[in-house]
């Protein structure tokens, strides 16, 4: 157990990157990003080989077509996006995972998952949107000089 782990619930900092990707560069550089970052994943984790890497490009995908300004988005919005995408990547999980066969339950899931998961990211966007939109726009390490 881990001091992030909480009834193994982790917040997914994977995820979080996707969607800040997604949400300052647009659905290309999204799509690609997760679709690198769900393989590595799916490689170095184990599991079904695909699974991460299709359901992150997905999300990174669909959370980039929502890529105007968002630079200085408010913390509701961002709050609202983290909500989403983690509802939306968790979804297409879910259902990957039951078109192969797997008995999984809906509602243990969204309750032991999930929700507390949610909770999780959109905490962890809140820190890490403006390091990582820094990060991406190449300030973080001009302040740093």
């Amino acid at each position: 157990m881990t001091w992030f782990d909480i009834h193994h619930v982790k917040p997914d900092f994977i995820l979080v990157l996707v969607v800040s990707v997604s949400l300052l560069e647009g659905s290309e550089k999204g799509m690609t990003f997760g679709f690198l970052a769900g393989l590595a994943e799916d490689i170095l984790c184990g599991g079904m080989l695909g699974l991460n890497a299709f359901a992150r490009t997905l999300t990174g995908f669909i959370i980039g077509i929502f890529n105007k300004n968002f630079y200085n988005i408010n913390k509701i919005i961002q709050s609202i996006i983290a909500f989403i995408s983690t509802l939306l990547y968790s979804g297409i999980v879910y259902l990957l995972l039951k078109i192969f066969g797997s008995n999984i339950s809906f509602s243990d899931t969204f309750v032991y998952i999930l929700f507390p998961g949610t909770f999780y990211n959109i905490i962890l966007i809140l820190i890490s949107f403006p390091k990582i939109n820094k990060w991406l726009s190449g300030e973080l390490f001009d302040s740093a000089l």
